[in-house]
């Protein structure tokens, strides 16, 4: 049993017939079924054929990826290097599933998109990227860390405090910062 997916009809004289409808197949790969009936006579058993998945985009490596998670009233960004034009890049929340929450595609001549989200939130987190070329299904979902709004404090350890004489300036100096 199975449901028909598509027939044709050998035209008269010739010894071959294609077959054809969009998005036939699934994606994935997987097998089709192929069955011949002749006039007059009853239908073919089913001869199986394997066919390979279609080409999927090559996710992008976490090292490519740079996010910044901004204060309230600033964008939060996602950056992804490494690409070329027409690549389409999709932000997610969520490792599966969900809905994009930023996207952007690669300008001509360029190999880099900048994506604004609206928030990420306060607390360090990861969002999720991919990749879909032209012609090509998505990649999967990179992971990228993200680090907190809050800004680290300094270690006392960085910090040099000098209390001059009165009348003198006092410093205090900070190293370690980035």
């Amino acid at each position: 049993a199975g449901t028909v997916l598509e027939t044709a009809t050998v035209a008269e004289g010739a010894t071959e017939v294609t077959v054809s409808k969009v998005d036939m197949l699934t994606a994935a790969g997987g097998t089709a079924y192929v069955t011949v009936t002749k006039a007059n006579k009853l239908e073919s058993t089913r001869t199986s054929k394997t066919y390979v998945t279609e080409p999927v985009s090559v996710a992008p490596a976490a090292g490519t990826i740079t996010v910044e998670n901004n204060k309230v009233g600033v964008a939060d960004t996602v950056v992804v290097t490494g690409l070329v034009a027409g690549d389409v890049v999709n932000v997610y929340k969520a490792a599966t599933g969900g809905t994009a929450v930023g996207t952007a595609t690669v300008a001509e001549g360029e190999t880099s998109v900048e994506i604004e989200v609206e928030q990420f939130g306060a607390a360090a987190g990861s969002v999720y990227v991919s990749v879909k070329g032209e012609g090509k299904l998505e990649s999967v979902r990179t992971t990228k860390a993200y680090g907190a709004e809050i800004t680290t404090a300094p270690l006392a350890t960085a910090i040099t405090v000098k209390n001059d004489a009165t009348g003198s300036a006092d410093t205090v100096k900070v190293t370690g910062l980035a």
